[in-house]
C-alpha cells in the first residue's frame, strides 16, 4: 500500500472534521438573529492517472457557503421599509389623537360649546356683570385651548424633526459600517474563501438600513455591496457618503443630498413633519381664524353697557396709512372683504349710469357702490336694467369710461344729547387706505378721526356719542373693516397661536357688545353672536362640524396607518418564516448531519488503521 492510500483516508477525516465544525457552528448560532445556516460543499478530488485508469484521490472541500434566497431577502427589505413608514406614522398619529383628546371634558369641542353657552346665557341678562365675567372666563379658556393645542402640535413636529436628524445619524453610522465590512470581506475572500459570518453581519446592517429608508442593494463582481438610496449612492465599495440635515423652519428639517425617499421610517417622519402635522395645524388655524373673524364682525357692530362711544381707538396698527388696507404689507390680521365687480364701459348723466358690455342685474345690487372716474364712490339706489343704474347724487360725464363697482359700506350712527340718532353710510373701497377712510369718517357730522402710530381714533363731538349699529339692517359693516382694524372687537389675533381676548374687553367686561342699538339692555347682538354656533361660517360648515370633521379625518388616517402596520407586520412575519425555512438552523437536521459525518469520520479513521496494518504486514 502507498502513501496515497493514507492520503485518501486523511482527506475523509479532514472533511468530516470540517463538516462537524461547521455543524457545531450552526448549532451554536441557532438562536443568533440574522444568522444563515452554513453547509460544507464537497466533491471528489481529481483522480491520478494510471495504466489501469484514473485512481481516486479522496474528497475535497469546495467551499463553506451560506444557504440564502436573494429574492426573499429583497422582499423582506421592501416590506421592512413599508412597515417602518406606516409604523412610525401610526405612533405619531396616535399622539396627535391624544392631543385632541376629544373624549375629555377639557376638549376643544367642549370648550367651544361652553363659550356659546355663555353667549346664550348673556343674551338672557345682558346687564348682569356675573354673566359677562363668565363669558370672559370661557372665552379665555377657549383661546388658551387653541394656543395649547397649537403648541402641542408644534412640539410633535419638533419631535419628528429631531427624530429625522437622529435617524440620519443612525443611517450614516450603518453605511460607514457597511463600507468597512466591504473592505474586510474583500480581504478575507481574496485569501480564504467565503466570509459567511461577515456577510451575515452585512445583511443585518442592510436590514436595519431598509427599515430607515427604501434602498437598492447592488452586488458587485468584486464582492462589494453598494447601496443606492433615493437615487444617490450612499455606499460605494469601501467608501460611504454621509447625509446631513439642515433646518428649514421652526421645528422642521430637510435631508440634504437625497432627491427622493419613498418609504421607510425617514419617509414616514418627513410626511408627518411636512404634511400631516401642518395639515392639522392649518385646520386648527382655520377654525381659530374663523371664530375670531366671525365673532369680531358681529361684536364690532354692537354696543356694551355704555350706550355709545365718545371715543374709540383701533387696536391693529397699519404699517402705512397711505397703503391699501388689503395689502399684506400693512400687517393687519384680517383685510377688508370688499367685492369689486368689473362693469365694462359706462357713461353717466345726472343720476343715471348706463353701461356697455355690462350685466348690472347679475353682479350688483342696490346699496352697492359705484366708482366713477372722478375718483368718488356713489351709492346705487336701484338697478334699472342689465345696463342701467340709478345712483345717489348727480354726476355728469360726457366720455365713456371703464369703471368698477364695490359693495363695501360702513354705517355709523351718531346720537345727540336729546337721543336723536343720525345714521350715515360711507363706502369702503377695494383700494381703501387708512387715510382715505379717515377722510370719509371726517365727512360725517359731529365725529372726527385721527391717525397716530398706524392706529385710527374716532372721537365724537362733546355731547354726542356714536356706534356702528343700524336698526334697519343686520350687517352694518359689509366690508368688515372694523374687524380688520380691531375697533370694538372681542378677540385679538388671527390664528390658533395668537388668539386671545382683547385687552379692551379684559379691562372692562361692560364693553362686551350685547346690544345692537344705543339701549344698554338690548340683547340682539348677543343673540347674533350665539347664533354663530349653528351658522355655516367655516368652509361652509359650522364651527363644531368643521372641528368634528378634522377629528374624524385624523381618526380615519390613524386607522389606515394602523391597518397598514398590521398588514405589513403580518407579511413581514410570513417572509421571515420563509427565510427561516431556507436559512434557519434546524437542530434536528444538524443532529442527523452529526451522525452522518461522525460515521464518515470513524470510517475514514478505520480505513487509515487498516491501511497502516496492511502496510506493516507487507513490510514484514
Amino acid at each position: 500500500m502507498s502513501s496515497a492510500d493514507l492520503s485518501i483516508g486523511l482527506t475523509g477525516l479532514l472533511v468530516a472534521q470540517r463538516a462537524l465544525q461547521t455543524i457545531g457552528h450552526n448549532i451554536a448560532n441557532a438562536n443568533t438573529p440574522g444568522y444563515s445556516r452554513q453547509v460544507v460543499s464537497i466533491s471528489a478530488r481529481d483522480p491520478e492517472l494510471s495504466p489501469y485508469g484514473p485512481l481516486g484521490q479522496g474528497v475535497a472541500i469546495d467551499e463553506i457557503r451560506r444557504l440564502k434566497d436573494d429574492l426573499i431577502d429583497s422582499q423582506i427589505r421592501s416590506q421592512s421599509s413599508l412597515l417602518g413608514n406606516s409604523e412610525i406614522q401610526s405612533n405619531i398619529l396616535g399622539n396627535l389623537q391624544n392631543v385632541f383628546n376629544e373624549l375629555s371634558d377639557s376638549s376643544l369641542n367642549n370648550t367651544l360649546n361652553q363659550f356659546f353657552k355663555s353667549l346664550e346665557s348673556l343674551s338672557t341678562g345682558t346687564t348682569e356683570i356675573s354673566k359677562r365675567q363668565q363669558l370672559l372666563q370661557d372665552s379665555t379658556n377657549l383661546a388658551n385651548k387653541f394656543t395649547t393645542l397649537k403648541n402641542q402640535f408644534g412640539e410633535l413636529q419638533l419631535h419628528a424633526s429631531q427624530q429625522i436628524t437622529s435617524k440620519v445619524d443612525e443611517l450614516n453610522s450603518i453605511t460607514n459600517e457597511i463600507a468597512l465590512l466591504n473592505k474586510r470581506i474583500s480581504t478575507v475572500e481574496m485569501s480564504s474563501g467565503n466570509a459567511n459570518d461577515m456577510r451575515d453581519k452585512m445583511d443585518g446592517l442592510i436590514s436595519r438600513l431598509s427599515k430607515l429608508a427604501d434602498i437598492k442593494v447592488l452586488n458587485q463582481e468584486n464582492g462589494a455591496t453598494n447601496i443606492l438610496l433615493g437615487g444617490s449612492l450612499v455606499v460605494m465599495g469601501n467608501g460611504a457618503e454621509a447625509l446631513s440635515t439642515s433646518t428649514t423652519g421652526p421645528g422642521t428639517v430637510r435631508i440634504n443630498g437625497i432627491a427622493n425617499i419613498s418609504s421607510g421610517e425617514l419617509k414616514g417622519l418627513l410626511n408627518i413633519q411636512d404634511v400631516v402635522i401642518p395639515k392639522y395645524m392649518e385646520k386648527l388655524d382655520t377654525l381659530a381664524a374663523s371664530i375670531i373673524r366671525e365673532v369680531n364682525n358681529i361684536h364690532s357692530e354692537g354696543l356694551g353697557l355704555s350706550g355709545g362711544f365718545s371715543s374709540l381707538t383701533s387696536t391693529n396698527a397699519v404699517s402705512s396709512s397711505t397703503a391699501l388696507l388689503s395689502s399684506s404689507s400693512n400687517n393687519l390680521p384680517f383685510t377688508p372683504s370688499v367685492t369689486t365687480y368689473t362693469t365694462g364701459t359706462v357713461t353717466s348723466s345726472g343720476s343715471t349710469v348706463t353701461g356697455s358690455g355690462t350685466s348690472f342685474s347679475t353682479n350688483v345690487k342696490a346699496n352697492d357702490w359705484i366708482k366713477l372716474n372722478d375718483g368718488n364712490f356713489y351709492k346705487i339706489l336701484s338697478v334699472d336694467s342689465d345696463s342701467q343704474l340709478t345712483i345717489s347724487g348727480s354726476y355728469t360725464d360726457a366720455t365713456a369710461i371703464s369703471t368698477n363697482i364695490t359693495n363695501g359700506s360702513l354705517y355709523i350712527s351718531v346720537k345727540d344729547s336729546s337721543d336723536n340718532i343720525t345714521e350715515s353710510s360711507i363706502s369702503i373701497a377695494s383700494d381703501e387706505t387708512l387715510s382715505s377712510l379717515s377722510a370719509k369718517i371726517d365727512s360725517i357730522s359731529n365725529i372726527s378721526s385721527t391717525i397716530s402710530n398706524g392706529l385710527l381714533t374716532i372721537t365724537a363731538t362733546s355731547g354726542y356719542t356714536f356706534s356702528f349699529t343700524n336698526d334697519t339692517i343686520s350687517d352694518a359693516d359689509t366690508s368688515n373693516v372694523l374687524t380688520a382694524l380691531g375697533m370694538n372687537t372681542f378677540f385679538k389675533g388671527n390664528d390658533a397661536s395668537t388668539i386671545g381676548v382683547t385687552q379692551y374687553i379684559q379691562d372692562d367686561v361692560s364693553r362686551i357688545a350685547a346690544s345692537s342699538n344705543f339701549t344698554p339692555g338690548d340683547n340682539k347682538n348677543a343673540l347674533r353672536l350665539a347664533d354663530l354656533k349653528d351658522t355655516a361660517t367655516t368652509n361652509n360648515t359650522t364651527f363644531n362640524d368643521f372641528l368634528q370633521g378634522a377629528v374624524a379625518e385624523l381618526g380615519i388616517e390613524t386607522r389606515q396607518r394602523d391597518s397598514e402596520k398590521e398588514a405589513f407586520s403580518t407579511l413581514l412575519l410570513n417572509m421571515e418564516n420563509r427565510r427561516q425555512e431556507v436559512s434557519g438552523v434546524s437542530i434536528e437536521e444538524e443532529m442527523i448531519d452529526i451522525i452522518r459525518f461522525q460515521k464518515a469520520f470513524q470510517a475514514s479513521a478505520r480505513y487509515i488503521t487498516l491501511v497502516t496494518e496492511v502496510t506493516d504486514t507487507f513490510c514484514l
